[in-house]
């Protein structure tokens, strides 16, 4: 192996990413009051409903990557969707802040 070669993705990192991915955006959305949930049960409901602003962050960014790489438009739709609930709800827009941590409603 050339020391190059030592950063490249193998073959089923893209895979494991976009599974990843869809099981955070399908279990972890919160579908009564939005945003992703900081934690989930072994039973798949929600272990801490919290919303944490370095969730909605990852997922911005893994959307954001993902999106280029497979130009399928959920990325695009989800990365719209966490951004929007993200400037709704953590961004303290007089300071420029975010907020750390949302109950469950995003206060």
């Amino acid at each position: 192996m050339l020391q190059s070669d030592v950063h490249l993705p193998a073959d089923w990192h893209l895979q494991t990413a976009k599974s990843l991915y869809q099981a955070a955006m399908t279990k972890g959305w919160d579908g009564n009051f939005d945003g992703l949930v900081y934690g989930l049960a072994p039973d798949g409901g929600f272990a801490d409903a919290h919303k944490y602003f370095r969730v909605q962050c990852e997922a911005i960014a893994a959307a954001w990557r993902l999106f280029p790489v497979t130009q399928e438009e959920a990325y695009t739709l989800n990365y719209s969707r966490v951004w929007q609930y993200s400037w709704d709800h953590f961004v303290e827009h007089k300071c420029g802040t975010w907020f750390r941590i949302l109950d469950r409603q995003g206060r």
